[in-house]
């Protein structure tokens, strides 16, 4: 179960990474695709930052633990003996900052520059391709 778990969260990370460059490569103007790019981008890591809370809950829920214990003894005293340590080891990692706050963090610091640069790679590699065809080079 943990697996179907952690395949959905590599496909919405997937699908996250893949936005910018396929918004880059249609006929989009630069200004409303960068646009659209940034939009989507932003959408996409909301929902995975938001998807890997849920997954916590999720994996928490199917060992058994208590989400209304205070400490980790009340959380985990339903939880059978032999998947206590991985239970705690998720409770430990909900903890810091919520994942909206992250996702915010993710959006400003990780996705525009990525958009960014997925917007430039792109650019390059049409104007290396067009220089190519206009001075005759049959690989172009």
């Amino acid at each position: 179960m943990f697996l179907l778990v952690n395949l959905a969260t590599l496909l919405l990370v997937t699908i996250a990474l893949a936005i910018p460059p396929g918004i880059a490569m249609t006929r989009l103007r630069r200004v409303p695709g960068l646009a659209l790019s940034l939009m989507l981008t932003a959408i996409a890591t909301f929902v995975c930052y938001f998807w890997a809370d849920s997954a916590i809950d999720l994996k928490l829920w199917w060992l058994g633990a208590d989400p209304a214990g205070f400490t980790f003894e009340e959380q985990l005293r339903t939880v059978a003996p032999k998947h206590r340590q991985i239970a705690q080891d998720l409770i430990t990692a909900r903890l810091g900052i919520g994942w909206g706050l992250s996702a915010i963090f993710a959006v400003v610091f990780l996705a525009t520059p990525y958009v960014f640069a997925a917007f430039a790679a792109v650019r390059l590699v049409r104007s290396k391709r067009a220089k190519a065809r206009l001075s005759g080079d049959p690989a172009a």
